[in-house]
């Protein structure tokens, strides 16, 4: 899942909303400043998300295929489905529906988008002549750029044609009324981010690097012949962004850090720590996976 970063998809100042200043005393016939419509087009957005879809070529659905296959607690509901839904697209819609209970990964399958930022008005008794808001925008793997623009720019014509008011959406004009009032989406900052490649994880470098993991906790001497078996199972995290740095030099990026949770590692908060035992772990992950790959073909 890739955004349109932090810059989402939509509106820079000084265009997201444009209208005629005056007093705050003599306020619009219809009741609503710049900051008004502004607002109301916000709640059509958040209103009218652009519904998530389960497909069986989103890296999650390679996560939840290894789940249904060894993890001990799944519910055997949930089980079933997977199972059958490498076949049937009606179990691949209840599997969705079981999964998209949990808001997390709902969100790594979907197109998700949240107004961060807004600003409208320079005086409290002043009608606000410019008003925007940023909506960031993260896109599905199987999304496009132009599909969330294409999105956003139907729900806003649609309020432009009922309130009769001037529309530009990514450099076009979609309704010319000639008046003064008008709205225009854009990119924010340019910077508009085609979800991220998919990591093949049927490619040699995918082998070293489970293979490695395997090797780290199971020959490594981090569990015993009572042990859980372990597996290596593909996902995919949201902060994708930086790896753009890497599309044009490899198709084999992957996102690992060899941390243990049960380790009683502690992230991002007041007491951030990993205990000892944890980080020898760590340190002997690198160590085979430099010498793995020193000793493996060219990837």
């Amino acid at each position: 899942m890739e955004e349109i970063p932090l810059h989402s998809s939509l509106m820079k100042a000084p265009d997201w909303f444009s209208n005629m200043g005056g007093h705050s005393s003599i306020p619009p016939a219809n009741h609503h400043t710049g900051i008004g419509i502004l607002s109301q087009l916000i709640v059509i957005f958040e209103n009218n998300v652009i519904t998530p879809r389960l497909s069986r070529k989103q890296p999650i659905y390679e996560s939840l295929k290894c789940l249904g296959a060894h993890a001990p607690d799944i519910p055997q509901l949930l089980k079933r489905a997977i199972k059958r839904s490498m076949d049937s697209d009606r179990d691949l819609h209840r599997v969705e529906e079981m999964i998209f209970k949990d808001n997390y990964i709902k969100s790594t399958v979907a197109t998700t988008q949240a107004v961060t930022m807004v600003n409208g008005g320079v005086k409290a008794n002043a009608l606000p002549e410019q008003s925007w808001a940023i909506i960031n925008t993260r896109i599905a793997t199987d999304s496009s750029v132009a599909a969330v623009m294409d999105h956003y720019t139907t729900l806003v014509k649609d309020y432009a044609i009922f309130n009769n008011i001037t529309f530009k959406a990514f450099g076009k004009t979609i309704l010319d009324r000639g008046n003064v009032i008008s709205i225009e989406l854009s990119d924010a900052w340019g910077t508009a981010l085609e979800p991220a490649p998919i990591t093949p994880t049927d490619a040699a470098a995918y082998k070293l690097l489970s293979g490695t993991i395997l090797a780290t906790e199971v020959r490594g001497g981090n569990t015993t012949e009572s042990s859980d078996p372990v597996y290596v199972m593909p996902s995919m995290m949201t902060g994708n962004t930086d790896t753009r740095r890497y599309w044009n030099l490899t198709p084999n990026i992957f996102r690992y850090n060899h941390l243990i949770a049960t380790e009683g590692a502690n992230i991002h908060t007041v007491d951030e720590h990993v205990k000892a035992s944890g980080l020898i772990r760590g340190v002997r992950f690198y160590a085979y996976l430099l010498l793995n790959s020193d000793e493996s073909v060219r990837l």
